[in-house]
């Protein structure tokens, strides 16, 4: 498990992360935060009340490492207020 200020990366260490992967998980949190209590901070929060096309739209306009780095925030977000 990442350290909490951990970023994903494509590459980290010896282990490939698929950016599909990513888009697609993505574009669930983009539909709905795993949180019980949502944070108004959240990086996704605006998406959210989008369509589901334009959400997958938006999902798929993003680069790479935009992917990374939305995932990255939420990873950091949501192992930080969990517990």
């Amino acid at each position: 498990m990442l350290d909490q200020d951990e970023t994903i990366s494509l590459l980290n260490g010896e282990q490939y992360r698929d950016p599909i992967f990513f888009r697609s998980l993505l574009t669930g949190l983009s539909i709905a935060c795993p949180l019980e209590k949502k944070p108004h901070d959240c990086l996704l929060l605006e998406k959210r009340s989008l369509s589901f096309d334009a959400k997958v739209e938006w999902v798929e306009s993003l680069t790479d490492q935009m992917v990374m780095d939305l995932y990255s925030g939420h990873h950091m977000c949501f192992h930080g207020k969990k517990f």
